[in-house]
Parts: structure tokens; C-alpha cells; sequence
């Protein structure tokens, strides 16, 4: 009876089961790719998304007491967003005490004399405000701006009239130029991230930083097995280094992808996340894990030891998530650091996944991002595979 020897992709097969039994069976590698990313993700999203998507009260003081600041007054009062809401406050030092105590967030105040404003006038509104409750602050200084900005539109229009006709509108004409919309919008500036999904944004970001731990982890145990021999009881069979890498590679990529899509239905299912476009979300999920594991496979394949290559995966996981932005929130990065981050696989994939979240996405753009980041893993991931099948030969 003759032995056939098992076809390279059989073989791979083999030992890609046999890696994966090992990886279930292993609690830290379970830690790493599961439990750690989740567990980061919901503090994050309990920590910045609480701020991001909780209600703020802005109080409103109307010193003027004239028409133009009641009807100031009246517009936010009654504006109907569900984030932020504009309570009526009589005097300004009282405001201040509920800023202090906060009870407000921030208070908008409108001097005396403000409706000289709509006479060629200037006046200037003042906006309280708390050190630790920053957002709030900028709610109140958004809307201040907006308002400036309407009756400073009022003053050119009534220049403008002055300078037509001979003489300044009056009665209805000046109550239609000052008259504010019933509803004021303020959603936007009051997160700051439109309408992306914090826990989706941060359930990302921390699947994809601890997806370089889970392959310097996989690195690390190759250098191990080499060290202790297992590598060569495993070449002692009749396959090829080849197919043990494509094997191993192909375990910690069903590891990793699994891993992003058990985070991606937890913080749906737990947080209420939105992620956008499940079409989407597959495609750049599987893309990033290619591009990610090519990038922390080839810094690992530099290493000569079990600990350098450990310690390359963390190095190269906290660099990237500084340039990529995974430790900043959806929208609070300086312009400068989202430029670079665009140009990290990290970062790439994270702008993919807030633009499928926030319902930006185009079919073009996600397609790129894909193509761009299937392109890094093939090339880095190729370098590193090749370095590898050195450490396997025998």
C-alpha cells in the first residue's frame, strides 16, 4: 500500500485547524482578541461617548429686555433638538451660580443695549462657561457666533436699505430682516461628530490595535516553536514550509476577522452602534485585517527572538494608533494629525468606517479605501511572509 503525502493546500488546511484549536484553547489569545478590544471599547465609548452624545442645558440672560432680544430669547427657548436645551435665566449672576454648580452647562448673555445692533449700534453678547465642561462651552460660544453673525447680517442689510431709499427700514421691514427661524439647529455643533456612531467608532479602533498584539502574539509562538524544536518535528513530515505558514496565516486570519466581527455585533447589539452599510462593513473589516496583519507581519519578521517580536507589535500598534487617531475621538483630531492619518492603514480604515457610519459612504470611496488597503497588506504582508518562511525552513 503506497502513502500519498497530503497536497500543500490539505496540508495547510491541517495545520490551520490545529492552530486554531490551540488559539481556543488559549486564554490570553482569547483576552487579546476578544475580551481586551470589547472591554477598551466600552469605556471609551462610556468615557468620550457620554460626552459626545449626552444633553446640555444652555441658559439664556436677556438684559435687554427689548423686542430683538425677546425674540432671541423665544427662538432657542423654543428650539426642539432632544441634545441641547435653552432654559430662560432672569439675572446674570445667577447664571453664573448655576454655570458653578453646574446646573448649566454654559449661559448665553445678551447686554443692554443689544438691539442698537439693528440701528448701525455694536454690542457684544458673553458667554459663561466652566473649565471641565468644555463642550458645553462651545455649544453656547457655537451659538453666540450664530447670532452675531445673523445680526451683523441685519446691520449690512439695513445699511444697505439706509442707502437706497433715503432712509432706515422701520416696523414690519426691520422685523423681518432681525426675525430669527423658529427652531434653531444645534445637533451638529453640539457633538461635534454629526451622526457617527461613537461605540462603532471606538469598537473599530480598538479591534484594530489589538489586531497587532494578536499577530505579535502568533509571531512570537513561531519563534518559540523554532527555539524548542516543534518547528522541525512539524518539517519532519512530508510538507512543505509553505504550506505551514499559509496554515498558521490562515488561522490568525480567521482569529482576526472573527475577532472584528463579534466586536462589530456586540456593540451594535449592547451599545446601539451603528456602523453603516453591512455590505460595507464586511469588506472593509476584511480589508483592514489583511492590511493591519501584512504591516504588523512584516514589523514582526524583523525580529531575531520571541520578545523582539512582541515588542515590535507594540511599538508599531502604539505608533500607528498616535498617527491614526485610534486614541482620539470621531471628529476631535487637529486638522494636521487627520491629513497624516488618512495616509496610515489605521486611520484609512478608520475614515472608511465613519464615513459608512455617519451615511457619507460612496461605493467609489469604500472600493478605494478596500483596494488601498488590500494593496498594503499584499506588499508588506508579502516582505513578511517571505522573512518567515526563513525561520520555518530547515
Amino acid at each position: 500500500m503506497t502513502y500519498r503525502a497530503p497536497s500543500n493546500l490539505s496540508a495547510a488546511l491541517i495545520v490551520a485547524g490545529a492552530e486554531l484549536r490551540r488559539r481556543l484553547r488559549n486564554r490570553s489569545a482569547m483576552i487579546t482578541a476578544l475580551a481586551a478590544p470589547l472591554a477598551v471599547a466600552f469605556l471609551f465609548n462610556a468615557l468620550i461617548g457620554g460626552a459626545t452624545t449626552g444633553s446640555f442645558r444652555v441658559g439664556v440672560v436677556d438684559l435687554d429686555r427689548s423686542e430683538v432680544s425677546r425674540s432671541i430669547v423665544d427662538a432657542l427657548s423654543e428650539a426642539r433638538d432632544g441634545r441641547v436645551r435653552f432654559v430662560a435665566v432672569r439675572r446674570e449672576a445667577a447664571a453664573r451660580d448655576r454655570v458653578d454648580r453646574r446646573t448649566l452647562d454654559a449661559a448665553l448673555v445678551i447686554p443692554t443695549g443689544f438691539a442698537s445692533v439693528t440701528s448701525g449700534g455694536r454690542s457684544s453678547m458673553t458667554v459663561m462657561r466652566s473649565a471641565d465642561q468644555q463642550i458645553g462651552g462651545e455649544i453656547g460660544l457655537a451659538v453666540a457666533t450664530d447670532v452675531a453673525q445673523r445680526f451683523n447680517n441685519t446691520a449690512a442689510a439695513v445699511a444697505l436699505e439706509a442707502s437706497v431709499t433715503g432712509s432706515p427700514p422701520a416696523g414690519e421691514q426691520l422685523d423681518e430682516l432681525i426675525d430669527l427661524p423658529a427652531s434653531v439647529s444645534v445637533a451638529d455643533r453640539a457633538s461635534g461628530v454629526g451622526e457617527v456612531s461613537v461605540g462603532g467608532y471606538f469598537g473599530a479602533s480598538m479591534a484594530m490595535l489589538f489586531l497587532f498584539f494578536t499577530v505579535g502574539a502568533a509571531a512570537e509562538a513561531l519563534h518559540v516553536e523554532r527555539r524548542l524544536g516543534v518547528l522541525d518535528r512539524v518539517m519532519a513530515a512530508p510538507v512543505s514550509p509553505r504550506a505551514v505558514l499559509a496554515g498558521k496565516v490562515g488561522a490568525l486570519s480567521v482569529l482576526a476577522t472573527t475577532s472584528f466581527v463579534v466586536i462589530w455585533l456586540a456593540t451594535t447589539l449592547l451599545l446601539g452602534a451603528s456602523w453603516g452599510n453591512p455590505v460595507g462593513v464586511a469588506a472593509v473589516i476584511v480589508a483592514t485585517v489583511v492590511a493591519l496583519g501584512g504591516v504588523a507581519m512584516f514589523a514582526a519578521s524583523l525580529a531575531r527572538t520571541e520578545q523582539q517580536a512582541q515588542s515590535a507589535a507594540a511599538m508599531t500598534a502604539f505608533v500607528l494608533g498616535m498617527l491614526g487617531g485610534n486614541f482620539l475621538g470621531p471628529g476631535t483630531a487637529p486638522g494636521a494629525l487627520r491629513r497624516l492619518a488618512s495616509f496610515t492603514p489605521n486611520g484609512l480604515g478608520l475614515n472608511t468606517f465613519v464615513d459608512l457610519s455617519s451615511r457619507t459612504a460612496t461605493v467609489g470611496g469604500v472600493a478605494r479605501a478596500v483596494a488601498g488597503l488590500a494593496v498594503i497588506g499584499g506588499v508588506l504582508g508579502g516582505i513578511g511572509l517571505r522573512r518567515f518562511g526563513r525561520v520555518i525552513a530547515p
